[in-house]
């Protein structure tokens, strides 16, 4: 599958044509992981879902399911999962609710040095099975 195409179908909604011989597949989730960078004096925080067939999506990501025209058949991924994992990191931090119309969050380095709030978000997010990725390059 080219991933120029993979990465537009995530962002983008796109519209198929189809023939009738084209094969639905629901996508299965392997993992949920928050992807953590750095940049400057802010944190960003991507909550992604990881899906069979080598696919991550970000939870906010507005693209369509996946045509997958090497094998015929559309990838659907899974919305509601989405929007459940992406309902729960908004309800972590307060500044989190004006900025749910972004691919990631972020906040100030200062502000997670004076609070507990990236421990306690770990922890929360852990017992559900929930990893941060990157948090070696904080």
């Amino acid at each position: 599958m080219s991933i120029l195409l993979l990465q537009f179908q995530i962002d983008f909604p796109v519209t198929y044509v189809l023939d009738n011989d084209i094969d639905i597949k629901r996508l299965s989730i392997l993992a949920r992981q928050v992807l953590v960078k750095r940049s400057g004096n802010t944190v960003s925080f991507t909550p992604q879902l990881v899906y069979d067939h080598e696919i991550t999506i970000p939870v906010f990501a507005a693209g369509t399911d996946i045509l997958d025209y090497e094998n015929n058949c559309i990838l659907k991924r899974n919305r509601g999962e989405e929007k459940l994992f992406r309902q729960a990191f908004i309800q972590l931090h307060p500044s989190f609710k004006e900025q749910c119309h972004q691919q990631s969050f972020y906040l100030a380095k200062s502000a997670l040095k004076d609070t507990n709030w990236l421990t306690r978000a770990i922890h929360a997010l852990n017992k559900i099975n929930i990893v941060f990725n990157g948090l070696d390059r904080l």
